[in-house]
C-alpha cells in the first residue's frame, strides 16, 4: 500500500524571533490546526550583534532561514508536502535543492515505514528567492585558538574519539553538548555528557545548546485527534541538534572553528535496505554525504577558507575494533551511555541490547551488567526477546544506530566461544563459531586508515602498529 503526503499537513513557519542573552532563535509553526514551537538557545554566544559583526544582514537572514528549514523537517514528518518560511527569509535555489535531498534521505526510514510518496518536485521548501546563489559575507571569519569543536554524544564512540585526541599532544579542542527535547530532561543529559567532558577536558567549559519544544512530548492520542495518518513522527534523526549540521552554523561563525569533529563509525554509511530504488539508511543523518552537503552549505554562506568541514574521528573503525580498543579502558567505559529513549539505559531498546552484546563479547557480561546497573541478564529477559530478534534476525531491520547483522553475529560467536550459552546467542548463527570468528575478525577488526577524514589522525597509524594505543598487529591497520 502506498500513501501520499497531504497538503493538509503542510508546515507554515509563522514567526521567527531572534533573542539575546544568550543568542536564541524561537520558531513558531502551524501544521493543520496544530501549533508548535522550537526554542534554540546558544549558551556561548551573548547577542546577535556578535554575529552581525561578522555577517551582513542578508547572510544572517539566510543562516536563520536554513536553521528554521532544517528544524521544520521533523514537523513535515506529520505527513505534509511543503514547508513555508516567512516572506523575509530568502534562500537560493541551491539551498532549497539541498534541503529536499536531505529530507528525503534523512527521513527515508520514515517514508519507508509509512510507505509515503511525493509527487514530482515535492517535498517543497517555499521561500523568497535570493537573486544569486553566490552571495558571500563581506568579513572574514577567523579561527580561534581552540580550532576544534568535538561533539560529545556521551557514548562509546565519543570515548574512542577522546582517546584518539588524547594521543595528540598539540591538539586543542572544546566539547560540544547538545541538550535536545527527547531522551530525558536537560539536567540528566548534562550530567551524563559531563562524565566524559570533565574527564578529558576539565579545564574547558563545553560549548552548549539547549533546544526545547512542545512537540516531542505530545502523545499518539493528540495527533490522532488532529487527523494525523502517519506513524513514527517522533523518530530521532538528529546529530546533536534538531537542525543537524546546519544548526551549528552560528557557533562556526562566532567562534571560528577550523573543523567540527563527530564520532561516527564506518558502518553509518551502510543502508538498511532499498525501497522504490532508494537506499534507506537509519543513520543517514550521520553519513559522509550529509556532512559534506552541509559543509558546502556553510562555504556558500560564509567566506571562510579555514573551515575544513564536519568530519569524523572514527570513520575508519567498525564497532568491533571500537570495543576491542575500549576494553583496555574499562574504567572510562563506565562513563558512557548510549540509549536515546530513557538515558542512560532503558535496558529494553535495540541500542541497549546491542551495547550489552558488544560489551559481553569484548569485556565480560559482568562488565555489561555493571555499566547498565543490571542484576539479571538481558539475554534471558523476556521483555527483550523481540528486541534481540530485530537486532539479530537477517529478515528484520533493527532501525537503530547499531552494527550490521554480520557484525552482531560475530559478537554472538565471540560470546559463545567465551562460554556464554544463552540460546539467543546461537539462534541466528549459520556458521561454525571458530570459522565465523576468524573470518569476521578479518573484516571487522581492521582499522582502515584510508578512511580517516582529518589529517590529525594519520599520525596515529604508527601508534596502532606499535601497540601504543591498542594491542594490534600491522594487518589490523590498512593504510
Amino acid at each position: 500500500m502506498i500513501n501520499h503526503a497531504s497538503p493538509t499537513f503542510d508546515v507554515a513557519v509563522t514567526q521567527i524571533t531572534l533573542l539575546d542573552n544568550p543568542l536564541s532563535i524561537h520558531i513558531d509553526y502551524q501544521v493543520a490546526d496544530m501549533q508548535f514551537h522550537t526554542h534554540i538557545k546558544y549558551r556561548s554566544i551573548a547577542t546577535w550583534q556578535a554575529i552581525h559583526q561578522k555577517l551582513d544582514d542578508a547572510q544572517v537572514e539566510r543562516m536563520v532561514a536554513l536553521i528554521a528549514a532544517w528544524d521544520a523537517m521533523r514537523y513535515l514528518a506529520l505527513g505534509g508536502t511543503t514547508v513555508i518560511l516567512p516572506a523575509n527569509y530568502a534562500l537560493p535555489a541551491s539551498d532549497k535543492a539541498a534541503w529536499q535531498h536531505c529530507f528525503l534521505n534523512q527521513f527515508g526510514e520514515w517514508r519507508f515505514k509509512n510507505r509515503i510518496t511525493y509527487e514530482k518536485a515535492y517535498p517543497l521548501l517555499q521561500t523568497c528567492s535570493l537573486d544569486t546563489d553566490n552571495q558571500k559575507a563581506s568579513k572574514q571569519v577567523r579561527a580561534k585558538n581552540s580550532k576544534i569543536l568535538l561533539a560529545n554524544g556521551g557514548g562509546k564512540d565519543t570515548l574512542l574519539g577522546c582517546v584518539l585526541l588524547s594521543h595528540q599532544s598539540d591538539c586543542e579542542y572544546e566539547f560540544y553538548h547538545g541538550f535536545l527535547p527527547y531522551g530525558g530532561c536537560a539536567s540528566t543529559q548534562q550530567y551524563l555528557l559531563e562524565q566524559l567532558s570533565s574527564t578529558f577536558r576539565p579545564d574547558k567549559e563545553p560549548v552548549s545548546i539547549d533546544i526545547t519544544d512542545n512537540y516531542c512530548n505530545q502523545g499518539k492520542d493528540f495527533f490522532e485527534r488532529h487527523g494525523v495518518f502517519v506513524t513514527d513522527y517522533h523518530v530521532d534523526f538528529s546529530v546533536g541538534h534538531t537542525s543537524n549540521y546546519v544548526g551549528y552554523f552560528p557557533l562556526l561563525v562566532e567562534h571560528g572553528y577550523e573543523v567540527m569533529l563527530f564520532n561516527i563509525e564506518k558502518s553509518a554509511d551502510q543502508p538498511n535496505c532499498q525501497w522504490r530504488g532508494d537506499d534507506i539508511n537509519h543513520q543517514w543523518c550521520k553519513s559522509t554525504e550529509y556532512r559534506d552537503i552541509c559543509t558546502h552549505l556553510y562555504h556558500c554562506l560564509v567566506e571562510n577558507s579555514s573551515f575544513k568541514g564536519f568530519k569524523s574521528t572514527i570513520k575508519g573503525f567498525y564497532d568491533t575494533s571500537i570495543y576491542q580498543i575500549l576494553s583496555k579502558y574499562p574504567e572510562k567505559l563506565q562513563l558512557t551511555h548510549s540509549c536515546n529513549i530513557d538515558k542512560p539505559w532503558c535496558k529494553q531498546c535495540t541500542k541497549c541490547c546491542f551495547c550489552y552484546l558488544m560489551m559481553t563479547a569484548f569485556c565480560s557480561e559482568e562488565t555489561a551488567k555493571n555499566i547498565m546497573q543490571l542484576e539479571t541478564s538481558l539475554f534471558t529477559d523476556p521483555n527483550t526477546q523481540s528486541t534481540w530478534q530485530a537486532l539479530l534476525c537477517p529478515d528484520q531491520h533493527a532501525w537503530e544506530c547499531v552494527a550490521s547483522k554480520a557484525e552482531c553475529h560475530l559478537a554472538c560467536s565471540i560470546c559463545v566461544d567465551k562460554g556464554y550459552s544463552y540460546p539467543v546467542l546461537r539462534k541466528y548463527l549459520q556458521q561454525d563459531v571458530e570459522h565465523h570468528i576468524k573470518h569476521g575478525m578479518d573484516t571487522f577488526a581492521k582499522i582502515d586508515a584510508s578512511q580517516f577524514e582529518y589529517s590529525l589522525f594519520h599520525s596515529l597509524i604508527p601508534r596502532f602498529k606499535t601497540h601504543d594505543v591498542i594491542n594490534a598487529t600491522e594487518d589490523t591497520v590498512s593504510a
